[in-house]
């Protein structure tokens, strides 16, 4: 239908059931546009001509129990994305399995988990799949610095092309098996250079010192 930087409207059809709207959604993670995330749901919800069901990153908290870790989260936060999601007539959909979604500074003390990741639908889609049920399995992870290599956009169409299947699931998993076996060599390749640039940075630093200390040494026997 249309799309933007943070979202992806699509109409899906299907012979046993009535036409209906899914929209993938990114919400703004920088906490002073978190507003433009809440007014852009608000926004999508105006469209309430088809059964809607929107899921995704939205970099957001509905309560305290979506997080775990050192410091609660602001009360402003939570109270601007219930207010949105009520606004918009959205229900959402109960998560099975792990609770959290994502996670920062894992195995140490400073350790968070947050649920950013959710579905939500409106209750005309509830009467279309009332049994649906929302899994949290192993994904694929993506990340955004990927988008800045110039062999992505390839990578993934020439996957999505060359799917065996036109369902647009085995065409998701298809895509996502190589980019993480592509992504797997980026970050190696990040890696290694990150570290010849580090040591680079290091030897004119490191020169100097040794040259004074040196210099010391000999004023000391003079």
């Amino acid at each position: 239908i249309n799309y933007s930087p943070h979202f992806i409207n699509v109409k899906v059809s299907h012979v046993s059931n009535p036409v209906w709207r899914l929209t993938g959604f990114y919400g703004f993670p920088e906490r002073a546009r978190r507003r433009d995330s809440w007014n852009l749901l608000r926004h999508l919800a105006q469209d309430n001509s088809l059964p809607w069901c929107i899921m995704g990153d939205f970099n957001d908290l509905l309560t305290d129990d979506d997080k775990r870790g050192t410091h609660a989260h602001p009360p402003w936060l939570l109270h601007g994305f219930r207010s949105a999601v009520t606004d918009a007539n959205l229900i959402d959909l109960p998560l099975e399995g792990y609770k959290y979604t994502w996670v920062k500074s894992k195995g140490t003390p400073l350790q968070i988990e947050e649920r950013l990741d959710r579905a939500m639908s409106t209750s005309s889609w509830l009467d279309i799949f009332p049994h649906c049920r929302l899994l949290n399995v192993v994904a694929a992870r993506f990340e955004n610095a990927w988008l800045k290599e110039p062999t992505l956009t390839p990578l993934v169409t020439r996957n999505w092309l060359q799917a065996q299947s036109p369902d647009i699931l085995h065409k998701l998993h298809h895509c996502a098996t190589d980019m993480d076996a592509w992504g797997r060599k980026i970050r190696l390749h990040f890696r290694a250079a990150v570290s010849v640039v580090g040591s680079e940075c290091c030897i004119p630093v490191a020169f100097p010192v040794i040259l004074w200390q040196g210099e010391k040494a000999v004023a000391a026997i003079l």
